[in-house]
Parts: C-alpha cells; sequence; structure tokens
C-alpha cells in the first residue's frame, strides 16, 4: 500500500511539473487566440483560465494528446465562440469593445490616418456574426490558414474559405459606407 500511495505521489508530481512547463510555454498562444477572436484583454484572460482547466481535467489522458499547443488553441477557439454565441442571444448587438494598444499620442498623419482605418476595420469585425468574426480574426491575425481553422472549429475547408470571404466583403461595405458619409 506504501508503494501505491509513492507512485501515486511521483506521477502527481511528475504531472504538476509538466502542466507548469505547457502553461508557462503556451499561455500567450492562448491568450493570443482567444484575444484575436474577443477583443477583450479581461475575456481573454477568463478563456485562458477556462482552456487550461479543461486540460488539468485531463490529465490523465494528456499523453492522448498529439499537440498540446493546437489542443489548447482549439479550446480557446471554441471557448470564445461559445462565449460570442452566448452574448448574441443575450444582446443583438456587438458585445465586445475594441482594446486599442496603441499609445495616445501619435505624432505623425500617417499614423494617425493608420489608427482611424484599423479603427474602423475593427468596428467593422465587432459587427460581424460571431463565427465569421472568429473565422476572419484567426484567418487575418491568428494567422491560421482555412484547413487549420476548419479543423479547429469542425467545419468543411470550403465553409471557412467562403466565411473568409463574406466576412471580407461585408467589412468592406461597412467601411466605404463610413468613409463616403464623412
Amino acid at each position: 500500500m506504501g508503494k501505491t500511495r509513492i507512485k501515486q505521489n511521483c506521477e502527481t508530481e511528475s504531472f504538476d511539473r509538466r502542466f507548469t512547463l505547457i502553461f508557462e510555454k503556451e499561455k500567450k498562444a492562448v491568450f493570443s487566440t482567444a484575444y484575436y477572436i474577443l477583443g477583450r484583454r479581461e475575456d481573454s484572460e477568463e478563456i485562458v483560465q477556462a482552456a487550461f482547466l479543461k486540460l488539468w481535467e485531463k490529465r490523465k489522458t494528456l499523453d492522448d494528446i498529439e499537440n498540446v499547443g493546437a489542443w489548447l488553441k482549439k479550446i480557446a477557439a471554441n471557448l470564445c465562440i461559445d462565449r460570442l454565441r452566448a452574448a448574441r442571444r443575450v444582446k443583438r448587438t456587438p458585445v465586445f469593445e475594441l482594446q486599442s494598444d496603441f499609445p495616445e499620442y501619435r505624432s505623425s498623419a500617417e499614423t494617425l490616418v493608420q489608427k482611424e482605418m484599423l479603427d474602423a476595420v475593427m468596428e467593422a469585425v465587432k459587427l460581424l456574426p460571431p463565427v465569421e468574426r472568429a473565422v476572419i480574426l484567426l484567418y487575418t491575425l491568428g494567422g491560421l490558414t482555412t484547413n487549420e481553422i476548419a479543423e479547429q472549429l469542425g467545419t468543411a475547408s470550403s465553409t471557412v474559405r467562403n466565411q473568409v470571404l463574406q466576412a471580407r466583403k461585408k467589412i468592406n461595405k461597412i467601411v466605404r459606407k463610413k468613409y463616403e458619409k464623412s
């Protein structure tokens, strides 16, 4: 009985070390995935916690996961989509505000124009349906291919390509409308 307890303690300590290493290695990538989809730091931090909690819950079958980093990003993306869908059911208006990482002071007119254009595009992205928003952000900012996104979302690559095209068209239309009024 004593040997079994010692073995369990060693396995637990070993997993604790492994979990800590995985957390340190993957936390930024998981956060980035969530931030690209949600656009809010606080929500993204909650998604990181939830994703790693799911990993902790699967600790006994961790060896069955071939690529833990990809698995965590997929879990984070799915959690984000779930959150967007839930928010959309509660409130039919854009939920998340852009949290710009740009400094307040700008010295050149070109930089101001670029910031204004980025803000217009991000405002347009916030108006997209949740799945299109997630797909376009994963594709453009996340740098994922349509095949990778399709795999994460459990859908066909052609569906993702179509969603990217539709999202781009909608963004262009919204941004053009804004600048035609100006």
